[in-house]
């Protein structure tokens, strides 16, 4: 009898260790939001004491997206309250730099209490998921810079570009060359987005010597074409 007692026990133990669950209210928010995070399961005899943030993994697109996503700094924890039952909850923002949704699993290690034993019970992870979407980006300061000191020389008229390749999730990018605001043609097309380009946008202008124009170039994210940035106008001179 006591090996049948002692069987039902760690059966119960076992139950009562995985009993406590991680939920969250929504689980489709914008990047930047505040998500509320609350423990199901707990009991006057048993709740949580102890809740370590462990990983994150992106599942969608593919786990090279991870980058994209910040860490959570978890804050306003609210420990479970016996006498009235209040669940654990804490909060995080849930961040993401990419330019298209992300589906983010977050993996919290949570320590059990039993208050029956005085015990601390085995750490287990407990995870919830999120779907990420961008937050309305401002992407003014995408274009950094480029080099509009030389003057068109008869033969071609190139220019380094540069860019910040951290701030758009893109694997490339199309640049485009404007003449006095008209669009003038691609000047490059599923180009590495490596935040840098010599290019050469000359044959795709009109330009008569002896003339001042304004040129400017757009850069545009191959990934998600709604996102773009145009560099400073130059007035730039042929001789």
């Amino acid at each position: 009898m006591k090996k049948i007692l002692l069987i039902f026990s760690i059966i119960t133990y076992c139950f009562s260790v995985n009993a406590q669950t991680l939920t969250t209210t929504a689980t489709t928010v914008t990047s930047g939001t505040t998500v509320v995070v609350k423990a199901a399961g707990e009991t006057p005899s048993q709740y949580l004491m102890g809740i370590q943030y462990w990983s994150k993994s992106v599942a969608s697109p593919n786990s090279s997206m991870s980058g994209q996503v910040s860490v959570p700094a978890m804050t306003n924890f609210s420990w479970y309250n016996r006498a009235v039952g209040n669940p654990t909850t804490f909060q995080f923002n849930a961040v993401s730099a990419a330019s298209i949704p992300l589906t983010v699993t977050y993996t919290f290690r949570v320590t059990p209490y039993d208050y029956v034993h005085l015990t601390s019970l085995p750490a287990v992870d407990r995870s919830i998921t999120l779907t990420i979407n961008p937050a309305p980006p401002n992407y003014n300061n995408w274009f950094t810079d480029w080099d509009n000191s030389m003057r068109y020389n008869g033969s071609d008229w190139s220019t380094t570009m540069t860019w910040n390749k951290d701030l758009v999730a893109t694997g490339t990018v199309t640049i485009e060359v404007y003449q006095d605001g008209v669009f003038k043609g691609v000047v490059a097309s599923n180009m590495p987005n490596t935040g840098t380009a010599f290019k050469d946008f000359t044959p795709y202008c009109e330009l008569i010597g002896h003339t001042f124009y304004n040129i400017t170039l757009r850069i545009i994210s191959d990934a998600n074409p709604s996102i773009s940035d145009q560099s400073k106008t130059a007035n730039m001179q042929v001789d």
